[in-house]
């Protein structure tokens, strides 16, 4: 239970560091892009942008991105409530596992 303890808030943990670096990028990568959407289509659509690759993608992100019109919502807030649904998840999954452990102790 304790190694599972300490897991889990290493889990947290570099899920929290990599949403607050993913709020502090300026920058939109291919990469990150195809590691968001399946598609190009996909991408486009959540966007709303029309574009021909994945590299055409990022520069009409990025370009509109450093102007006042065009806002990706990375904010604190976002970050934050993305991270509480996470750690909700987690804790429902803590809860069920301590709930078997309970159960398989009782029939030994």
């Amino acid at each position: 239970s304790e190694n599972y303890d300490q897991l889990l808030d290493e889990f947290v943990h570099m899920a929290e560091e990599d949403l607050i670096q993913d709020s502090q990028k300026d920058v939109c990568s291919i990469e990150s892009l195809k590691n968001k959407f399946r598609t190009l289509r996909e991408a486009k659509l959540h966007f709303g942008l029309k574009a021909r690759s994945w590299e055409n993608l990022a520069k009409l992100i990025n370009t509109l991105s450093s102007q006042s019109d065009f806002a990706i919502d990375n904010s604190n807030a976002s970050v934050l409530k993305r991270l509480d649904s996470i750690e909700g998840e987690i804790q429902a999954i803590h809860t069920e596992i301590r709930h078997i452990l309970s159960l398989l102790t009782q029939t030994h």
